[in-house]
């Protein structure tokens, strides 16, 4: 370039700079006066705000002053009244407790000579007597003209008061009676101006305050609050300014401000604003202004400069390509932490963004090549780099991003990685995308995109995990499912086919009368054995839902003992067990509230066990020990000894799992389904007990559980029924509602075999039509099925339960349902019915229910 170029190039340099800095002078005076005139207009919107403001607060304290006069008046009347009635109450004991009862500050009696008779004042003000000295002359002549009424409010010493002064009707003079209101606020609220004004904001830092006699009574600065107008110099500069209705420039001990100042009835408003607000903005004006101007000069010298370089448009477009992206991209650093564009034609990249852990590291543009083999050598972990190489090639890019490829919706691809960075390794991932293509439809240039996905890698690792992790518990779940169903098909079939081929085997040989006796017990062996099969799987589905509904009733642990050893001696005796179960002597044990049912559940497994397990001609023995009471409970420990085959130290790890059994074939050769302990288990932690144990292999087994039982010092155990248990229920009439044929025919003969008349219905609506149809005291007892058509058992009995007739409230109802589940029973119960009894019956539990029930024996 010639001298003659750059001095001319100078010149323009220099004029440009002067012209840009007279520009930018005058916008900042013309925004300044703008600025001006819009706070200005902005304090005049205030200042009409507080002026209406005042003037809602002088209504409201007027409001509030002649409605606490007349209720004054009102009560000072009212006592005028009481003293021409009750004249001895003129005295000063009286007059304090009307100050305390009607809330005021002071009350004073004066007599026709305006001397003090007597005054009640509160504490504050008991020494007090300005009242009557500084009104004397206002209502003296109140005494003459007793019609009239002296009411206002005065100050006295800065506070106001509420006065008011009637004539006595009790005798010549006054009563003058006076409020202190408190100051500056509405009676009987916490309302004051300032609180009126709280929600008042001023925009760009303004502030206002208002002063009433010098004094300021509000403001938006803490600052100013309670202070004297004089005493500030900020307040006393803009009280010095002319009221114009303009702002005015005021200067302060930390520097100046813009006031404005005005009038509202007997308040003083000021309203100012910090410098900033005007020059500020000014100032953003100006710097605009500078940026546009330093932005039009620079396209001026591009422009011009273009002649003395012949590519100098090509480079000024892609600049201004470059910076559209780069400003498109600048809201991306927030998930990138680099960013470069690459010319793939020039095979060349320019940094747009970099994160500072690399900007030692990487050029701001160079060979795209030697960026590649700089992240591939030093920062991506080897295995990675082959993958990471190829994807990130230009042919890659080209054959993947080819508008033949891509769709308006895919434009890009990424690739995971693993990076070092300071000492650590985290996932990476690098997005390709295409900035704009060739005339071929082949990407032009594309932006590399780098981002630390680390923490999103590591919660979907964790995904995968957990989604692994429950198909394995699916997968041991349902593998415990099919175990279960081989388990209990197994334990079903066997007692199944004994029933069945019993049954078919008294058919085959009808008339060998023993054989039949025989081929029954069998058949009723093996149904025994089924139902105790079911009772358990029913247990211990109910105990692994949590389902358990322990009861708290009265609990004698002897006859708990008795029907344990009822159930279990005739096991015993069929292999020539000595069975012994010893009774309970201390003085708590008969009077004791729990759950009997659970508790003879948990011994009878346990005696069961042992005796399913035990030795022939061995022992087995059931004994009971108090361990104390405390806190109004009283423990035992129940010991259960045998001298069986006992059990190994691996099957103890697991003999509490339901169907868990350790001899080979045990449920053919013990006749067990392997779930009693998980049941005794799960009923001892149920009722809060301990059970622990002690076993080996050929030596026997002694299990220890510990329970606590409440004690019921009240109770007492009538016994004078015991025995008294009928053994036909012949005469009795019954009802029996039952929708299934074969459980109808089994029900009503065996009812017919204890000597009952049967009436059968075939649902539940049925069932309601006979008993209605009836004559009152037909039935002496219905029995219903729960599940059936029309009407179940519950709706039945209660439609029964509400007939109008004498007997349908005293009718005994019990239900016979193969739904035997605690929430079963208090179903039938909360509907109506007297008693529940699980199919199969069992006539031993049925006729003394029915002998309970009815009162009948037979």
């Amino acid at each position: 370039m010639n001298p003659n170029t750059l001095r001319a190039w100078d010149t323009s340099v220099r004029r440009a700079v002067v012209a840009g800095l007279a520009l930018i002078a005058i916008v900042f005076v013309v925004a300044c006066m703008a600025r001006i005139g819009v706070v200005s207009s902005l304090a005049g919107d205030v200042t009409a705000t507080l002026q209406q403001q005042c003037g809602s607060y002088e209504k409201l304290m007027a409001a509030d002053r002649t409605k606490s006069l007349f209720h004054l008046t009102n009560e000072m009347q009212q006592l005028s009244s009481y003293l021409a009635s009750n004249p001895d109450s003129v005295n000063d004991a009286f007059l304090e407790q009307q100050v305390g009862d009607l809330n005021l500050t002071g009350i004073s009696v004066i007599g026709g000579d305006m001397q003090l008779q007597a005054s009640g004042y509160t504490r504050q003000f008991r020494d007090a007597s300005w009242a009557e000295t500084l009104l004397g002359s206002l209502v003296a002549d109140i005494v003459d003209y007793p019609e009239k009424v002296y009411a206002d409010r005065v100050q006295v010493d800065g506070a106001f008061y509420d006065v008011c002064a009637v004539a006595r009707k009790d005798a010549p003079g006054l009563i003058i009676g006076f409020y202190e209101q408190p100051s500056g606020l509405i009676t009987g609220t916490e309302d004051d101006l300032e609180s009126l004004l709280s929600g008042l904001q001023l925009e760009d830092g303004g502030n206002y305050a208002i002063a009433e006699d010098g004094h300021v009574r509000a403001s938006s600065n803490d600052a100013l609050r309670d202070l004297d107008v004089a005493d500030d110099t900020l307040l006393s500069g803009i009280s010095e300014a002319p009221n114009d209705a303009h702002l005015h420039p005021v200067r302060m001990d930390m520097g100046m401000v813009w006031g404005y100042r005005s009038e509202a009835a007997s308040y003083e408003l000021y309203v100012y604003y910090p410098m900033s607000a005007i020059y500020v903005v000014a100032l953003i004006a100006a710097g605009i202004v500078a940026v546009a101007y330093l932005l039009l000069c620079l396209v001026f010298f591009f422009v011009r400069a273009r002649a003395l370089y012949r590519n100098q448009e090509k480079l000024e477009d892609a600049n201004r390509n470059l910076t559209h992206t780069v400003e498109m991209l600048k809201s991306l650093e927030s998930v990138y932490f680099t960013l470069f564009r690459v010319d793939l034609a020039e095979s060349r990249y320019q940094t747009i963004y970099l994160a500072p852990w690399l900007e030692d590291a990487v050029s701001q543009e160079g060979e795209y090549t030697e960026l590649k083999k700089l992240f591939l050598g030093t920062m991506v972990l080897p295995e990675y780099r082959r993958v990471l190489d190829k994807r990130m090639s230009a042919q890659f890019i080209r054959e993947n991003l080819s508008k033949h490829n891509t769709s308006a919706v895919r434009k890009s691809f990424y690739t995971d990685y693993v990076a070092t960075r300071g000492g650590a390794n985290r996932w990476c991932r690098v997005t390709v995308t295409v900035v704009d293509y060739d005339a071929e439809g082949q990407p032009a240039r594309v932006l590399a995109l780098l981002q630390d996905v680390d923490q999103e890698k590591k919660r979907e690792a964790d995904y995968q995990e957990r989604i692994l992790e429950e198909a394995r518990a699916a997968k041991i779940a349902n593998n415990a499912k099919s175990e279960f169903l081989r388990r209990i098909s197994h334990d079903v079939r066997t007692p199944i086919n004994g029933a069945k081929g019993y049954v078919q085997l008294a058919a085959a040989h009808p008339q060998d009368a023993a054989l039949q006796q025989h081929c029954r017990e069998q058949a009723l062996v093996s149904l025994d054995t089924l139902t105790s099969l079911v009772d358990s799987v029913l247990d211990m589905a109910k105990l692994e839902g949590s389902e358990v509904a322990l009861e708290h009733r009265r609990l004698d642990l002897n006859d708990v003992l008795d029907k344990v050893k009822a159930v279990i001696q005739p096991q015993a005796d069929a292999k020539g067990i000595t069975c012994r179960i010893a009774h309970v002597d201390d003085e708590y044990c008969a009077y004791l509230l729990g759950s009997p049912r659970h508790v003879g559940q948990v011994l009878m497994n346990l005696v069961g066990n042992a005796v399913k397990y035990g030795k022939p001609k061995g022992s087995v023995q059931l004994s009971v020990q108090f361990k104390g009471t405390s806190q109004g409970k009283a423990a035992y420990e129940f010991s259960c000894s045998d001298d069986g085959i006992g059990m190994g130290e691996e099957f103890q790890q697991h003999m509490f799992e339901p169907f868990a059994q350790e001899a080979p074939g045990a449920r053919t050769v013990y006749e067990g389904s392997g779930t009693g302990l998980s049941i005794v288990k799960k009923l001892v932690e149920s009722m809060g007990g301990t059970i622990s144990w002690t076993s080996a292999n050929g030596q026997g087994t002694t299990f220890r559980v510990t329970l606590s039982f409440a004690i019921d010092t009240a109770c007492c155990i009538d016994r004078s029924d015991v025995g008294n248990v009928p053994d036909s229920l012949r005469g009795a009439n019954v009802l029996l509602v039952e929708d299934n044929e074969m459980n109808m025919e089994i029900a009503e003969c065996l009812l017919v075999d204890l000597g009952a008349r049967v009436t059968r219905a075939w649902d539940g609506q049925e069932a309601v039509d006979i008993f209605a149809a009836s004559s009152p005291g037909t039935f002496d007892i219905v029995f219903m099925d729960i599940m059936m058509p029309r009407k179940n058992g519950l709706e039945a009995t209660r439609a029964i339960r509400v007939l109008n007739r004498p007997d349908a409230k005293t009718v005994p109802i019990c239900a016979m349902s193969a739904n035997a589940f605690h929430d079963d029973v208090q179903a039938s119960l909360d509907a109506g019915m007297n008693a529940h009894f699980a199919k199969p019956i069992d006539v031993a539990k049925l006729l003394p229910a029915i002998a309970k029930l009815v009162g009948f024996h037979g």
